[in-house]
């Protein structure tokens, strides 16, 4: 009697581990973003904009202020200022979800309309240095819940 060979299970088995990584391996922007796939963000800040392009959040936002003109694309976004002066009424005709700037861009008055209205509204420091820079990279993605994203934008 015969007795039956098993020698071929560990590389089936490797076979099917490697099959389910490879499957699984996303793009790390894809997998870390999805949780904000179907937000509606307005940037009242440049540079905020291009962290937020950087993320892989280029569709999400639905507008931006006058100084958000990088990359290209944004200029194509609707504006929600005026020489720097952001209105509630602006921002909320868009429909965010999401409202992202410093405290430099918004009038205590205008971010108290905001809140009002229930829209989810980060508001940062940022000091205008290299070093306040990298600050509101890490502050923007960790807010996000995409905390390991700093690295690879701090390191491009």
């Amino acid at each position: 009697m015969r007795t039956p060979e098993y020698r071929w299970i560990p590389g089936i088995l490797a076979l099917v581990l490697l099959f389910g990584a490879a499957c699984s391996n996303r793009s790390a922007t894809e997998s870390a973003t999805e949780h904000l796939k179907d937000a509606k963000i307005v940037s009242l800040n440049g540079t905020i904009t291009e962290i937020l392009v950087e993320l892989g959040l280029e569709d999400q936002i639905v507008g931006v202020d006058v100084s958000s003109t990088y990359p290209a694309s944004m200029l194509e976004k609707p504006r929600v200022s005026n020489n720097r002066s952001v209105s509630a009424e602006g921002v909320l005709a868009l429909g965010p979800t999401l409202v992202i700037g410093t405290a430099a861009d918004l009038k205590e008055e205008t971010l108290e309309q905001l809140n009002q209205t229930g829209v989810k509204t980060l508001v940062f420091e940022y000091e205008y240095s290299i070093e306040g820079s990298k600050n509101l990279i890490r502050a923007v993605t960790d807010s996000l819940h995409l905390g390991p994203k700093a690295d690879s934008i701090l390191q491009a």
